[in-house]
């Protein structure tokens, strides 16, 4: 039997580096419901913009896609109906949304 030296050889691996500037803490996700027309029932406005009626969902998995923070918060219309609150609630759990929050517009 022949014994033969072997260099030792490690796994090849990297280890995550600290990020040397920190995520920048951005506030939640706003969004404002207030009682349409006819035509478009329910008026969307996310953060200061308006949103079409047809767009909610494709926007704040934008805004989602940025964040570390997914906090939803919806403030809704006394006017609006209950269909009408949970369908962006829907909207935005697709969207990505964690912990949702719900608030009643100030007059």
């Amino acid at each position: 039997m022949v014994i033969v030296p072997v260099t030792p050889r490690g796994l090849e691996s990297s280890v995550p580096q600290d990020r040397a500037t920190p995520a920048p803490n951005l506030p939640p996700v706003h969004v404002r419901l207030s009682v349409g027309d006819a035509i478009v029932p329910v008026h969307y406005e996310i953060g200061a913009q308006e949103v079409a009626y047809a767009e909610p969902q494709p926007r704040l998995r934008a805004l989602f896609a940025t964040r570390s923070d997914h906090t939803l918060q919806i403030a809704a219309g006394r006017d609006l109906t209950v269909q009408q609150v949970a369908a962006v609630i829907g909207q935005g759990r697709q969207a990505g949304a964690g912990a949702i929050v719900l608030q009643g517009l100030q007059p």
